[in-house]
């Protein structure tokens, strides 16, 4: 089926919303970064960019009566959210456009207006363009109003206008992107940036699909591959966090007579990668041959331990750093057994709820929710990419990875989850110290428990069929990129370097004026330079000539 047609069936769900949003080009867009109004914080301030929109996000309970007042103090308009102004979305939120003319409000400026919810959701008040706005407030007010609307607010969210947006810079991403994706022959990719101030840049490159030619889009969705594995952790450390198991656990404690050596294996060691388990996911091992011939075909968690205990132990439990697919999956089964709930159902009332990731998913099947690229492997070694039924590998059971590598999702929800996860959003300061307490890995290379400091780059990469990804914060900023390839002959750089979508961020640095630290990459830059096509990228000047990307 044409993605085209696969993303039809969206049309009516997303078409509104699509439009509002209409600023994110697939050439790469400024955007300021959504503003969450939280009921308990009394007051929060905001830069926004100068001629972009403000989204605010805010979550009400069933029943409760919010009334949204927008005063700008350079005009002394004033104007209240009201239902009419809403569309619905498929996620039971609203949108509320705020119009503006002339630096006025467009109309009802003296009219009151609330909101109020059936059930728990996310409100979105989306601003058309608040330029010369300056300085405006937003109350958020709860209750029954007098006729003189006699309440007090329950926050108030100040937004200052900030500095005019960078075109110099956000072309110059756009060509690190263009660029890369060029060079390593990827089919398409796309690139997101969350500056130290707020503000986002996002864009895309090349195609979803190789057979009807259809652009990468910035909210389409990919497969993330081994970033899944911090989303895993996250749900752990939750749970660790509110007394429901405890790091040091065992293996054991939770899936008796299971695994080989459970009574030795605890669950920090699985989420630093020193449980001492083998990985029952690579090329040559059994399981994974035999996957090849069936894609579609599910692999039970059973299958997982039978194959880790075939394997046997790689080291003493707690003293080498050993990367290993299994671990993660290990501690998604002990989660289900301590809530007796379904990892993926953990997961999304977890995170994607709460951080309002609405094109993220958690799939148990090997459909990908639309709108959503294809993804490919150069399975023929012929250094082209070929859209037919061995090439494209979009379509791939995964259990296959589940707890390690199942995880959908845009370039754009990848992003929040990259700030949320370095920033500790969903954790207390004791949780969060520990997941970024580090252990030597490799020289450069540290592990904390699901987050790896790279020589300084924060955060993971991920692969999967078809598919590469990678998060990272940086220097104050967050950067999050995804191809939809995941390996072609000929052009492909060795490890580690095999990541292209980690690439791509590591070829933006520059545009932002940050340097590449020593030892991130590692071989010159001349093989690569004669595999580009159709020249060699601009970004490859300069100081970057003793770098392959």
């Amino acid at each position: 089926m044409a993605r085209g047609a696969r993303r039809a069936g969206m049309a009516g769900c997303w078409g509104m919303l699509l439009g509002l949003l209409a600023f994110f080009a697939a050439g790469g867009a400024w955007a300021q970064d959504a503003l969450v109004v939280d009921s308990d914080k009394a007051s929060v301030q905001a830069t926004y960019a100068s001629g972009q929109p403000v989204d605010f996000k805010l979550k009400s309970e069933p029943g409760e009566k919010i009334w949204l007042l927008l005063q700008a103090e350079a005009t002394g308009a004033t104007r209240l959210a009201r239902p009419s102004d809403a569309y619905a979305q498929a996620n039971g939120g609203f949108l509320f456009p705020f119009s503006f003319e002339d630096g006025s409000l467009a109309d009802n400026a003296d009219e009151l207006f609330y909101v109020e919810s059936a059930s728990s959701a996310q409100i979105n008040l989306v601003g058309q363009d608040l330029t010369g706005l300056g300085r405006a407030t937003v109350s958020v007010m709860k209750g029954e109003p007098s006729s003189t609307f006699g309440l007090d607010p329950v926050q108030t969210v100040t937004l200052v206008e900030g500095p005019p947006l960078d075109e110099e810079v956000a072309s110059g991403l756009q060509e690190a992107l263009d660029s890369t994706v060029a060079l390593y022959r990827r089919a398409g990719g796309a690139l997101a940036v969350r500056f130290p101030d707020g503000r986002v840049w996002a864009g895309a490159s090349g195609v979803a699909d190789l057979e009807t030619g259809e652009p990468v889009e910035v909210d389409d969705r990919f497969r993330i591959g081994s970033i899944t594995k911090t989303f895993t952790g996250t749900v752990v450390l939750q749970l660790a966090q509110e007394g429901v198991l405890s790091l040091d656990d065992t293996v054991e404690k939770w899936l008796p007579g299971r695994l080989d050596h459970g009574d030795r294996i605890t669950i920090r060691q699985l989420m630093y990668h020193t449980g001492g388990i083998d990985n029952y996911w690579h090329l040559g091992n059994d399981l994974y041959m035999e996957f090849l011939e069936d894609r579609t075909t599910e692999l039970t968690h059973n299958q997982v331990l039978e194959e880790t205990n075939k394997m046997g132990l790689v080291a003493e439990p707690g003293t080498e750093f050993y990367y290993s697919n299994g671990g993660p999956v290990i501690e998604a089964m002990i989660v289900e057994a301590a809530t007796g709930e379904a990892m993926e159902t953990q997961v999304t009332n977890r995170i994607f709820k709460v951080l309002d990731m609405s094109r993220s998913v958690f799939p148990s099947a090997e459909t990908m929710p639309a709108p959503h690229v294809q993804g490919y492997f150069d399975f023929d070694q012929s250094g082209v990419l070929m859209d037919n039924a061995t090439e494209d590998i979009t379509f791939v059971n995964p259990s296959c990875g589940w707890a390690s590598g199942a995880v959908v999702t845009s370039v754009t929800d990848l992003l929040t989850w990259g700030k949320a996860l370095v920033d500790g959003d969903l954790l207390d300061e004791e949780y969060q110290r520990e997941r970024l307490t580090m252990v030597d890995a490799a020289p450069g290379f540290k592990s904390g428990l699901h987050i790896f400091d790279d020589h300084g780059f924060l955060g993971h990469k991920g692969d999967f069929f078809g598919f590469q990804a990678t998060v990272q914060r940086y220097e104050g900023y967050t950067f999050a990129a995804i191809v939809n390839t995941q390996y072609v002959e000929g052009v492909d750089p060795p490890d580690p370097q095999g990541n292209v979508a980690h690439l791509t961020f590591i070829a933006a640095l520059p545009v932002l004026g940050l340097e590449v630290p020593q030892g991130a990459v590692l071989e010159t830059a001349s093989r690569r330079r004669e595999a580009a096509f159709p020249a060699d990228p601009k970004w490859l000047a300069g100081g970057l000539n003793e770098y392959v990307f």
